[in-house]
């Protein structure tokens, strides 16, 4: 983010507080798991379930040039630990000649947290702060706690359904697609993404950096055509935060990715 934008959001903050509207109630987290008893040396992957009011947003893990990702925070006892979050692919949002990147529908963050060897009680409170950003025409901040109680003895129960939302809220997740078909070339102002045309991606495809500060950030990218490749010119900002030296990137496609995934997003993580 560059200082004028920095400015431009931090003065959106201030007039979203002045209209008084209570940030914690424009999103509704609820937390969604298959079973709520840890044995030793187990894991239980939970769904965290984000829902903004009708017309606001929030943000993905890269929210582009102004704006906050959706983080969470967890308390756990001693022994247990939780995974990389996994994030759905995001949509745009233009604003002036700035562009975010988000949800402003429901979204979903998947993770698994693990037990240790010997567990260390008989029930095991799981704290989670979320904390988020969410804009209209103002922006505000909101967060909630909530406390996920494991192996209580008495209220020991079962989702039957949630692989099958699991399963489906997955396929929004991109595919990591590691193949020598792809490569990226950084030059003085861009990063150039290349790929053989034999795969047949393709012409329209969103394009999501994951590193936040890196590029100039585009609401659509024109796929180029270079001998046997096809390639897309990234521009780099003129005030990143720091010269990168690989580039990670969603890309997405409404029609798919052909015989590389039958999902609408891919992502890459290519060295130069």
């Amino acid at each position: 983010m560059t200082k004028i934008h920095f400015i431009l959001f931090f003065l959106i903050l201030i007039i979203g507080k002045a209209e008084e509207i209570d940030g914690n109630r424009l999103v509704k987290v609820v937390y969604n798991f298959e079973v709520n008893e840890f044995k030793a040396n187990d894991s239980i992957t939970i769904i965290a379930r984000i829902t903004p009011q009708k017309d606001w947003h929030t943000y993905w893990k890269n929210p582009g040039d102004a704006g906050l990702a959706t983080s969470l925070d967890f308390s756990m006892p001693d022994g247990f630990r939780v995974g990389d979050l996994e994030w759905e692919f995001p949509h745009t949002f233009p604003f002036d000649d700035m562009m975010n990147f988000g949800y402003n529908e429901t979204s979903h963050l998947i993770f698994t947290i693990y037990s240790p060897s010997k567990l260390p009680g008989k029930s095991f409170p799981i704290i989670i702060k979320s904390n988020w950003l969410v804009c209209k025409d103002v922006c505000l901040p909101g967060s909630k706690i909530d406390t996920l109680i494991f192996n209580n003895i008495s209220d020991i129960f079962e989702f039957p359904d949630f692989q099958r939302k699991l399963k489906s809220i997955r396929t929004r997740i991109p595919d990591l697609i590691n193949r020598k078909d792809f490569s990226a070339q950084k030059g003085k102002d861009e990063v150039i993404l290349k790929w053989k045309k034999s795969l047949k991606l393709p012409e329209k495809i969103g394009v999501f950096p994951v590193e936040e500060g890196i590029f100039k950030y585009r609401n659509s990218y024109i796929v180029e055509s270079d001998g046997e490749f096809n390639i897309i010119r990234l521009e780099l900002d003129k005030f990143r935060v720091s010269e990168p030296n690989k580039l990670k990137v969603v890309l997405v496609s409404d029609s798919g990715f052909g015989e590389l995934s039958t999902k609408k997003a891919i992502e890459l993580d290519l060295l130069f």
